[in-house]
């Protein structure tokens, strides 16, 4: 009686720990592997390139604090078994990017900007999400990010906003509204409805295959920087 005892209460523990983990957004399976995230860059104002401070006399411009920004988005996914890589192709400023309706900012329609914003020559445009950073308060406050929700690698172009003070480097808003992209809630926990919705989305993509004598790494490149001549654009 005493063995049949132990025995359903270790079921009943085993039973507990996964639905906890799942609560928390805690998986052992791995998704995401061989995929990599192409981020174009915009910010609406300066400040992003003024209130960066460089930590190494080489990596001057506002580019670098996106690459920083974004090995922090990669590691909160890689954190949460989402092994997508991001790479940064390109930092510019573009003062005029949101469109509004009766003095109100027009989410989707700013999106839509962004969409356009996309250079058309880049390789493989259905893995590139382009991101609008900014600090502007969004029409709902409580929202910090929006996206075109299960875009990536669809023949539609993908667009997110973030909200993000200049020079912080915290990463959620860019996880939140990344997440969106994929497919999945904008929340920074990954229930199994989320890992579920990324991982049919990622079966639409290229996967990336691993070259023999490679290292293993970062494969952030270095980016293009747009802004050398720090003017805002239409």
């Amino acid at each position: 009686m005493l063995r049949l005892s132990v025995v359903v209460l270790c079921f009943i523990l085993q039973q507990c720990i996964v639905e906890s983990s799942l609560k928390n957004g805690t998986h052992t399976a791995k998704i995401g592997k061989g995929i990599e995230v192409k981020a174009y860059v915009i910010y609406d104002v300066d400040k992003y390139r003024t209130e960066y401070k460089p930590t190494h006399k080489k990596k001057q411009g506002v580019a670098w604090y996106f690459l920083g920004l974004f090995d922090e988005v990669e590691s909160y996914f890689h954190h949460h078994n989402v092994m997508v890589k991001f790479s940064v192709i390109a930092a510019e400023w573009k003062e005029h990017i949101w469109v509004k309706r009766n003095e109100t900012l027009d989410i989707n329609a700013t999106l839509a900007n962004v969409q356009k914003a996309h250079p058309s020559n880049y390789s493989r445009p259905n893995e590139t999400i382009v991101y609008l950073f900014t600090n502007k308060t969004l029409p709902m406050p409580w929202k910090t990010d929006a996206a075109t929700i299960g875009t990536f690698c669809t023949p539609n172009v993908s667009a997110a906003i973030a909200v993000q003070a200049p020079g912080n480097i915290n990463c959620t808003s860019t996880v939140k509204a990344t997440k969106l992209v994929f497919g999945a809630s904008d929340s920074t926990n990954f229930t199994e409805e989320d890992m579920d919705n990324m991982n049919k989305t990622f079966s639409k993509c290229y996967i990336k295959t691993k070259k023999r004598r490679t290292t293993t790494g970062k494969t952030t490149a270095t980016p293009t920087t747009t802004d050398m001549n720090n003017t805002g654009t239409n």
